[in-house]
This record gives C-alpha cells, structure tokens and sequence, in this order.
C-alpha cells in the first residue's frame, strides 16, 4: 500500500480499491512504514523496491472473453 501511494503518487482512494481496503486502513499503512524507514534495514529495502516496480513490466488483466 505504501509503495502505490508514496512512489507511484496513487491517491489512497484508488490504493484501496486495489488491494480491497478502506482509504483509512491505506493511510495508516502508510503512515507506519513511513516511520518504520528511520530503521536503515527497511528504508534500503524501500530503495531497492521502489526503481524494480519501476521497471517491472505491466500486469496484463485477466478478461472474462480470454478464459472462454
């Protein structure tokens, strides 16, 4: 949820319809990653996963037509 919101600027609205939550439960992720990054461990992490979202290739939907 963090990594829709902060690097891809996705509103919280549109984060949690993505991933099935409420706009609030999005922010307070948000929030505790945030200050989860003061820990040198998680905001390498959060370094080396915001470029490879970055470069992953687009997810292909999965239409209804194709499975028929």
């Amino acid at each position: 949820m963090y990594l829709t919101h902060i690097p891809f600027g996705m509103s919280l609205h549109r984060g949690a319809v993505a991933v099935g939550r409420d706009r609030s439960t999005v922010a307070y992720a948000c929030h505790l990653i945030k200050d989860r990054r003061d820990d040198p461990k998680v905001d390498d992490m959060l370094d080396q996963l915001e470029p490879a979202l970055w470069t992953a290739p687009a997810p292909r939907l999965f239409l209804a037509r194709e499975a028929a």
